[in-house]
């Protein structure tokens, strides 16, 4: 890898980043829905049993509150969630899957597992340790 210009390390995790985000956007689980939704479906319904609120998505996507907010307004009109008043806090609104989105389920699940599995082909498993390692010090280095 050039390192010479300063920017190889930017240059390749956005290059990565865009190739993800095409991707991500090819993906469909059903007519009208974005891979947003998709991406955002698949954690709430892999954490349906926990008491799950906008702030854990905020913070498992690293997105701003704005965009999870019209995100999730989004998805409770399509039908994918439903919000409920919190009856400790009447500030905050819990997240659960709809009935809907329980049948998206196994399509959007298939779709992401066999996305991971095109990405980390030929990868052997210490490569890919090493990699989730330096990633996961990349993220905490910028949000420092």
């Amino acid at each position: 890898m050039d390192r010479k210009n300063g920017m190889a390390v930017i240059h390749s995790i956005s290059k990565v980043s865009n190739h993800l985000r095409r991707r991500f956007d090819a993906i469909s689980f059903g007519p009208g829905y974005t891979a947003a939704e998709g991406r955002t479906l698949r954690f709430i319904l892999l954490n349906r049993e926990k008491e799950l609120y906008q702030k854990d998505i905020e913070d498992e996507y690293a997105l701003r509150a704005a965009t999870v907010s019209q995100l999730l307004a989004k998805m409770e009109k399509d039908g994918l969630i439903v919000r409920h008043y919190d009856s400790s806090d009447s500030r905050l609104k819990r997240i659960s899957p709809s009935e809907t989105a329980a049948a998206f389920a196994p399509s959007v699940d298939q779709s992401f597992e066999e996305l991971e599995k095109e990405i980390i082909d030929g990868i052997d498993e210490a490569d890919l340790e090493v990699f989730l390692r330096v990633i996961d010090k990349m993220a905490h280095n910028i949000e420092q």
